[in-house]
């Protein structure tokens, strides 16, 4: 049986262990190529835990997660939100006010089963719930011609306009350690895309 529930603030804690395991497995694959450690990225994860207004929507089957959607405002204390809040004004855009979507992760047997969109829709309601109307998430921005994308790789510019998120024209930066057509690993400057949307019909 499948049950979808939403964790806000110190209610993460038992999840973030969870939440730190999937990201560095699903990030380590196309379009992000993160390669991170769980030691490394918990201390990330924890960081929602730490904050009254982050959010963790989370699917479950039975007791076992089987999929997850973070969330957490711009003016959390994540370093690097505020640091793409100053890149956004850089480009004419206030980020301001704006819920941070963070990481939609679905375990694999799970996908194309509308898991993912059940566990979006609580999200979205939930960041409602919290006095928030508008959002704003990114993407990585690869070339079509990339080595690493997968064969049938379906970007998210064809995925997210079906969750009524629109792409800006502003583009941001994070440093992070990537990995290379090669197999290598080079600490590099990934650039991401600006998705944003408007909860006011919710």
């Amino acid at each position: 049986m499948i049950r979808i529930e939403a964790f806000k603030g110190s209610a993460i804690n038992p999840y973030v262990q969870k939440l730190a395991e999937l990201r560095v497995r699903e990030f380590y694959n196309f379009p992000y190529l993160y390669v991170g450690t769980i030691e490394e990225d918990a201390h990330y994860s924890q960081r929602y835990a730490e904050d009254e207004k982050a959010l963790l929507v989370v699917a479950f089957e039975n007791n076992q997660v089987i999929g997850l959607y973070s969330g957490i405002p711009f003016n959390s204390n994540m370093s690097f939100l505020h640091e793409w809040e100053e890149q956004a004004l850089q480009q004419d855009f206030e980020l301001e006010g704006y819920y941070y979507l963070g990481e939609l992760i679905v375990e694999k047997t799970w996908r194309n089963k509308r898991i993912g969109s059940q566990i979006i829709e609580m999200f979205f309601e939930e960041i409602n719930q919290l006095g928030y109307k508008k959002m704003a998430g990114v993407t990585a921005i690869r070339p079509r011609n990339h080595p690493l994308r997968p064969e049938g790789y379906q970007d998210t510019d064809e995925v997210w306009p079906k969750f009524g998120l629109h792409k800006t024209n502003v583009t941001l930066s994070v440093n992070y350690p990537t990995r290379q057509a090669d197999g290598s690993v080079k600490d590099e400057t990934n650039e991401m895309a600006l998705w944003v949307k408007e909860l006011s019909g919710i």
